[in-house]
């Protein structure tokens, strides 16, 4: 249907308003295939018992290769970040889906707050506790109701998809996610996993 109303103003001579609506037609058209491939990765793991979903790693080196993975592709962002709990750390499974979910929260950050993005976690033997903060605008009363149970986004890029994803799977594996402003200005997303039952 997209793709047909694309070909449609593809086939006109485009007015201004024509043209706004043709890249909001394409906003849509690529909100849908990046819900498609993120749904794609979470029904690949849902389909497979958690011990086969990914490698087992300790949690801060799982973080810390993440959060590696992540800066390559955003070069350009201020990142920092904090990692405390007991030493060796309990382990956690990589799973694919979480990794994604992770990456969608970070680039949410950025978009909002390119100069300042903070990676903070905790663990102990039981959970794991990330917050991932950001300078942004903050978020809205209304916005935090809704995260989680329907897509939204302050952004005029996108749909909110891929934070509503990120809570489907944080919840699937036994988590939460919640979101808060911070005083001094920005947004605090909070995730806690539990990591009972996961061997080296």
């Amino acid at each position: 249907m997209v793709d047909d109303l694309l070909l449609d103003f593809g086939d006109k001579k485009p007015t201004e308003k024509d043209s706004e609506q043709t890249e909001q037609l394409r906003l849509i058209r690529e909100q849908i295939d990046r819900c498609k491939d993120a749904l794609s990765v979470i029904s690949a793991s849902a389909g497979k018992q958690r011990a086969d979903e990914g490698q087992s790693l300790p949690v801060d080196r799982y973080l810390r290769q993440l959060a590696e993975q992540w800066q390559v592709e955003r070069p350009g962002v201020s990142f920092t970040q904090q990692l405390k709990g007991p030493q060796p750390a309990p382990s956690m499974l990589a799973d694919r889906a979480l990794n994604q979910a992770l990456t969608n929260i970070f680039n949410n950050a950025a978009d909002v707050s390119p100069d300042s993005v903070e990676l903070q976690a905790s663990w102990d033997a039981q959970s794991l506790d990330i917050h991932i903060l950001d300078r942004g605008p903050g978020i809205s009363e209304a916005a935090v109701s809704a995260a989680g149970k329907t897509p939204f986004s302050s952004k005029k890029q996108g749909l909110g998809v891929g934070l509503f994803l990120a809570h489907a799977v944080v919840e699937r594996l036994g988590g939460h996610v919640s979101h808060r402003r911070r005083e001094t200005g920005g947004t605090c997303t909070c995730i806690n996993l539990p990591l009972i039952g996961v061997r080296p």
